[in-house]
């Protein structure tokens, strides 16, 4: 690996990609970079847009790969995100280690890990994430309960960077405001997947309280899931169907405009046993856009969700209270253009997306090569 001539060389490896996760690889200047992934599975990106891309069938097919591409480092997925992120993981000690070069890894899963996989499996997991992180030469972690979880598989802390920026940060050339987009009349957006752990069922039960109160409102509903079925017949049953606007998944431009189009957008996420929100970049994306938000206190949302500064916090599983929140921000103009400015100027500091990317690179070449 000595006496290269080129800029050093950064495999990013992850089990499954998606657009605004991808774009913000333009903007390495010090690094050649290239994302190596296994499933785009979110219906929104195109790798021929991307020639930092490359997708690999199999684990397996990752080592010849990365022999073509001849890192000078790796980023490995954090083990605990699923079964195939911790093969990856391994997969990224072991490369790493024959090609004696240096890796790293970021951590935001926030679960407690005994409440996520219960005792044993737990230990093991414990176990596995400090045999893994024994030879990283640095871990990154976006959150206080990734930190946690760190610090609970005994990994020192002299190889732990905090780097609260969300995954790569917002790009806010995709992601910004334009007054001229927004609604006339109130529109309140839910974006996201219509799982349960997104709260979707939340939003519904709050959506007749904010008719009742705010009269002429709208409601989009972005987003495609395991619930889609029962969103559907739930609009029907209620008469909804003027009201409520089904879009299912939409991307790039549209999906920035959705953002401004919006008054609000809800974002109620529920913690399950095995998950609560790491980062939550729809709420980081409506803030781009200076749409206020409406979330809930599930993980790290409050991290950077500062109740009635840069949004506004309700508790989980409480439809009366998202109802509220919403109305107070559909029909407080004062307390919409605080939480307008208070979001927007949170992502301008802490998630720019080109700001974000310098600071990694910078972390890369002074803790990893």
């Amino acid at each position: 690996m000595e006496n290269k001539k080129h800029k050093p060389r950064i495999a990013f490896l992850t089990e499954a990609i998606r657009r605004d996760i991808q774009t913000p690889f333009r903007f390495f200047k010090k690094l050649e970079v290239r994302h190596f992934y296994l499933r785009a599975p979110y219906g929104d990106f195109n790798p021929r847009e991307f020639a930092t891309t490359e997708h690999v069938n199999a684990i397996k097919d990752l080592w010849a790969a990365l022999d073509r591409f001849q890192p000078d480092a790796i980023q490995g997925p954090e083990p605990y995100a699923s079964r195939t992120a911790l093969r990856i993981a391994l997969f990224t000690r072991a490369y790493a280690k024959k090609h004696k070069i240096p890796y790293f890894f970021p951590m935001i899963e926030n679960r407690p890990v005994k409440k996520r996989f219960g005792s044993l499996i737990g230990a093991i997991m414990r176990r596995t994430l400090h045999f893994y992180a024994r030879d990283a030469r640095m871990v990154l972690w976006g959150n206080r309960g990734a930190y946690r979880n760190l610090i609970e598989a005994g990994v020192p802390e002299e190889k732990l960077q905090e780097f609260l920026r969300s995954v790569w940060g917002v790009d806010q050339d995709l992601f910004f405001p334009d007054e001229k987009e927004r609604a006339k009349e109130p529109t309140i957006a839910f974006i996201g997947r219509l799982d349960e752990e997104k709260g979707i069922q939340d939003f519904l039960d709050a959506i007749p309280t904010v008719v009742r109160s705010v009269g002429k409102a709208h409601f989009e509903i972005i987003g495609r899931g395991a619930l889609e079925a029962d969103v559907k017949r739930w609009i029907i049953e209620h008469g909804y169907q003027n009201t409520i606007r089904l879009r299912g998944l939409i991307k790039d431009a549209a999906l920035t405009r959705a953002f401004e189009r919006a008054w609000v957008v809800a974002t109620p996420s529920r913690t399950t046993k095995r998950w609560e929100e790491q980062i939550g970049m729809v709420n980081l994306q409506a803030m781009a856009t200076k749409t206020p938000v409406v979330s809930t206190k599930s993980g790290a949302i409050p991290e950077y969700v500062i109740h009635e500064r840069t949004g506004l916090l309700v508790n989980e599983h409480d439809p009366a209270a998202l109802a509220h929140a919403l109305i107070r921000l559909t029909t407080n103009r004062r307390l919409w253009h605080t939480v307008s400015e208070g979001g927007y100027a949170r992502v301008r500091a802490f998630y720019s997306a080109h700001a974000v990317i310098r600071e990694l690179e910078r972390l890369i070449i002074s803790k990893v090569l």
